[in-house]
This record gives C-alpha cells, structure tokens and sequence, in this order.
C-alpha cells in the first residue's frame, strides 16, 4: 500500500515538472499574447520536447489557457498601473498651477 502511494507521488511530481516546463517554454514564446487563443498558439509549440513529454493534447491546452490567463492578468495590471500614473501625472500637474 505504502508502495503504491509512493508511485502516485512520484508520478504527480514528474507531470508537475514536465507542467513546469512546458510553462516555462511558453513563456519564452513571445508570438503567444493575451489574445492567443489554442489554436494560434499550437503550431508554435508542438513540435517541442515540453508538449510531447506532456502527452495529453487536454492537459496542455490547460497549460496554455493558464498561461493566456497569467498575460492577461499582466496586460490588465499593466494598464491599471499607466492610468494610476496617469492620473498622478494630471494631479501633480493641476497642483503645479496653484
């Protein structure tokens, strides 16, 4: 019993890496944006070692939806980060005239 559970534990650490990895290449993959969508991206990285380690079309379009998901969170902080600056920007200004 003891062995099995060793086994499972093992096997979700190997596919948390290969996971891992496969992460990490897209994340080098600069044509992937936050507009991507599966089947832009696909092309771009299925001839990898990453994606075919993984196996499972399904677990990777997971990856890369989760990936897309981290670029748009990203994109909207970014955003949110220029507006507050820009808002700053236009405060300082207004504070300058007085």
């Amino acid at each position: 019993m003891e062995h099995v559970k060793e086994k499972e534990e093992k096997e979700d650490k190997r596919c948390k890496r290969l996971a891992d990895d496969f992460f990490h290449l897209l994340s080098s993959i600069k044509e992937i944006t936050p507009s991507s969508k599966w089947e832009d991206c696909k092309s771009l990285h299925e001839v990898s070692s990453e994606y075919s380690a993984i196996g499972e079309e399904s677990s990777c379009k997971e990856i890369i939806d989760k990936h897309i998901m981290q670029l748009k969170e990203q994109a909207n902080e970014k955003e949110r980060k220029r507006k507050e600056e820009n808002v700053l920007f236009q405060l300082n200004d207004i504070s300058s005239l007085g």
